[in-house]
């Protein structure tokens, strides 16, 4: 319908989750529906998606950087459920600005900046009642440096990859990741889309 859910990092570095409504005349509601603090510590940069009926996730940067995957429960009404789900760290060191895709099933990409600036996609599970599988099924180090990595879907078992790297150049490369979660150890290919510079970049599909 006309409901939204925005994560984002919010007073006190606090990770927050808010529903408002927009309607299709663009008007939007004057007061949030509901309201739920996710993390009382710290979330930068939240990345949030849809797993199916009414369980959403969350991927962020937390406490000591460390990168974190939380799921909610909102109603089709805009409810948020007081109780997280489930919580799973994912990286234990650093898990900085990552983005989020669905591969396939309840199969998840996490893309991130990870250990020593070093770009890192790591696959997990999450199931359609928002538990959070205990490990990672599999990490790929796409490069030595990488921030503001942004992931998303190509077709078949391709994704594409972008991001500011060494010299803060930007640079796209292509991963495949099967459907039980396994990466493909080397990128397919990569395009340095600006030899002068690529900060934080963001992709779309077009046609």
């Amino acid at each position: 319908g006309n409901v939204y859910a925005i994560a984002y990092r919010g007073d006190g570095d606090d990770g927050f989750l808010k529903t408002i409504t927009i309607d299709t005349n663009g008007t939007i509601s004057s007061a949030p529906i509901d309201t739920l603090e996710f993390d009382e510590k710290k979330a930068h940069a939240p990345s949030a998606l849809h797993v199916g009926g009414d369980i959403f996730a969350i991927a962020y940067q937390g406490q000591s950087d460390d990168g974190f995957v939380k799921t909610v429960r909102i109603s089709n009404v805009g409810v948020i459920q007081d109780i997280i789900i489930d919580s799973m760290e994912f990286d234990a060191d650093r898990g900085e600005s990552p983005d989020f895709v669905r591969a396939q099933g309840n199969i998840y990409a996490i893309a991130y900046r990870g250990a020593s600036e070093r770009g890192y996609v790591k696959t997990i599970t999450i199931d359609g009642s928002g538990l959070i599988g205990d490990l990672a099924i599999d990490t790929l180090q796409f490069d030595t440096r990488a921030m503001d990595v942004k992931i998303i879907f190509v077709a078949g078992d391709v994704y594409a990859i972008a991001y500011s790297g060494q010299n803060d150049v930007g640079f796209l490369n292509t991963i495949r990741i099967q459907g039980t979660g396994m990466i493909q150890d080397a990128v397919i290919d990569t395009l340095e889309f600006d030899t002068q510079h690529g900060r934080e970049p963001s992709m779309r599909y077009i046609s």
